[in-house]
């Protein structure tokens, strides 16, 4: 999302939006384990490419995708034409997809410097090791053993997942390896964060289209007209908790 915001220089989406969409995504799993599914509700970065192709970001189009969805695993009919689709057909429509979802990943770096030393060893290390340590592990699966089950199963886990070890050796590497705000692109960030500062709605304040789109479909007015809202983190009006001091005179 952040970076499809920063893309189409429309700001990052409010810290009210990102909390409620962790919150709905934890809630739909919860509701994935009751029902008893095999696996839960995640957000895809397919979602990224999707939307960089299609140029389309309506909430509106993503709940009559939902919908569909929903139609579609009720009636089997729907979904035997959906099973005669060639796998050939389907294999390049991944290829397509993923192939973008790469190169969408690989742009995220252009605001570093890509001359210096330290963000090409930072770079190439942990690529390097995202692929090394998962397929190692696969061909050595008993190399983890700490004496209890369950941190085993959780640590192979972790590292036979590729986007992991990659971003968790990328993230260690860049926040302790020495560099300037400038080399690790936090300057061109930062400028852009406060160019485009997320604000909070209140009965009084004037709405932009950016932060009408982030608003709940209902009940808006209600939800001004509360005081007690400005304490919800979910909702629009959330302020944050703010300490006062005392000034003695």
């Amino acid at each position: 999302m952040n970076y499809t915001c920063y893309t189409w220089g429309v700001g990052s989406p409010p810290y009210h939006a990102v909390t409620r969409g962790i919150g709905v995504e934890g809630l739909g799993c919860v509701l994935a384990g009751i029902f008893g599914t095999s696996s839960g509700t995640a957000s895809y970065t397919s979602n990224i490419a999707l939307i960089s192709i299609t140029k389309v970001g309506c909430r509106r189009m993503v709940l009559w995708s939902g919908g569909i969805m929903l139609v579609v695993g009720l009636l089997a009919k729907l979904c035997a034409v959906f099973a005669t689709i060639p796998e050939p057909v389907l294999g390049a429509n991944l290829m397509f997809m993923f192939s973008l979802i790469t190169g969408i990943g690989l742009s995220t770096i252009r605001i570093i410097n890509l001359n210096s030393s330290r963000n090409q060893f930072v770079l190439g290390f942990s690529i390097f090791m995202g692929l090394a340590v998962p397929n190692w592990l696969t061909r050595h699966p008993l190399a983890i053993q700490t004496g209890f089950t369950i941190m085993d199963q959780g640590l192979m886990g972790l590292l036979q997942t590729n986007m992991f070890v990659s971003g968790f050796l990328g993230f260690l590497l860049d926040n302790t390896l020495p560099g300037t705000l400038e080399e690790r692109g936090l300057t061109h960030w930062n400028y852009f964060l406060q160019a485009h500062q997320p604000k909070s709605v209140s009965s009084t304040t004037k709405e932009s289209p950016e932060d009408i789109c982030y608003n709940i479909p209902f009940g808006m007015d209600a939800i001004k007209r509360w005081s007690w809202t400005k304490w919800v983190p979910f909702l629009p009006t959330y302020q944050g908790l703010r300490r006062t001091r005392k000034v003695s005179v």
